[in-house]
């Protein structure tokens, strides 16, 4: 059984440690991006030596957690206001993810049952979904392969825009898109709130590989940079929405670090909010959570790229089995009918 530190292995270290890294070196010298400097220069260099730095960190905190909160999203206003609940578990474990979602169906129709749904990333073994439906409330296998993307997607949703919200912009990391060449940094401000200095950063940004555009978001050094606030747009594909997050945290106990209690995401067409009623990031989650074993289904190992697994291999060649018996009994009997009988020609 393989085993990773606390917060992931020292490859994955090793490797955020690089491209923050060459992340100072892109912002220092203009290449890949850089920065253009607004009115105040000392606070554009603050952000250029010390944020990269502060992102590879809050990735490494939030490399290991679990917990649990209610998702709810808004639509509508008034009269025609609706408000749509999901119940979702979490955990991580460095490349390891997992996302339980439970919600009842009577939201989207006139059934009424609860339905349950896993999606879970082992990236070295597989990732698999499972799911009950209205019909049936035990989980069945409906995913297993080595396609990331709708559970990347799923964990976007549901996860990362909101219990990573320290580092990311609408569940996409800072980081990244600090290290793409259209990513430019305009205008650097400061205010005070309380005790607490924030830090107003004003960037453009156009990807090529995102949904996001231009924007600002407001972190708070004394806190480890964590993102407070933040506001963007979003493509032309995306009908060119603007978002706006805020994040509120609550200090670990355990840890001392500041983690989330709420998340909310303020869209053209609706509000969603996570509030968290658990949230941990010790001890980090065993590696056998992250199996199908964990579920009560034979733990076996994806057999092709396109999704096929021995699993759903061994249930077809069953059924084949039962289908070849079946006829090769069928014509057995006929053969007996057919047999002359002693005595008769």
């Amino acid at each position: 059984m393989r085993v990773n530190p606390p917060f992931g292995t020292i490859g994955m270290r090793s490797a955020r440690l690089s491209a923050s890294f060459l992340l100072v070196i892109s912002l220092t010298t203009g290449l890949g991006g850089g920065i253009v400097l607004g009115d105040d220069r000392s606070l554009m260099d603050r952000v250029r030596l010390e944020y990269p730095q502060a992102l590879v960190k809050l990735e490494d905190i939030f490399s290991t957690m679990r917990g649990k909160g209610v998702l709810t999203r808004k639509l509508g206003s008034g009269n025609d206001e609706k408000t749509l609940h999901w119940d979702v578990e979490f955990a991580k474990r460095g490349d390891m993810a997992l996302v339980r979602r439970t919600w009842n169906a009577k939201q989207f129709s006139e059934e009424q049952a609860v339905i349950k749904d896993v999606y879970c990333k082992n990236p070295d073994r597989y990732v698999f979904s499972l799911s009950s439906s209205v019909d049936n409330p035990n989980l069945s296998v409906t995913r297993l392969g080595h396609d990331v993307q709708d559970f990347d997607f799923r964990y976007g949703v549901y996860v990362k825009r909101h219990a990573e919200a320290a580092y990311c912009v609408f569940g996409f990391p800072v980081r990244r898109m600090m290290e793409d060449a259209s990513f430019k940094i305009t205008k650097v401000s400061s205010r005070v709130e309380g005790d607490r200095e924030l830090l107003r950063i004003d960037y453009d940004y156009h990807s090529k590989d995102l949904i996001l555009r231009s924007g600002w978001l407001e972190v708070c050094p004394s806190d480890g940079w964590r993102i407070q606030e933040y506001e963007t747009q979003l493509s032309a594909e995306m009908k060119g929405r603007t978002i706006k997050g805020v994040v509120e945290y609550q200090k670990d106990q355990k840890t001392g670090e500041n983690l989330p209690v709420r998340s909310k995401i303020d869209m053209t067409d609706g509000i969603i909010a996570f509030d968290f009623q658990t949230f941990s990031l010790t001890p980090a989650p065993e590696e056998e959570e992250f199996t199908l074993a964990a579920f009560g289904f034979p733990d076996v190992e994806p057999s092709g790229a396109e999704g096929t697994s021995n699993l759903l291999g061994f249930v077809g060649a069953g059924v084949l089995l039962l289908v070849v018996a079946a006829i090769l009994k069928v014509l057995a009997s006929r053969a007996q009918q057919r047999r002359p009988r002693v005595g008769e020609s």
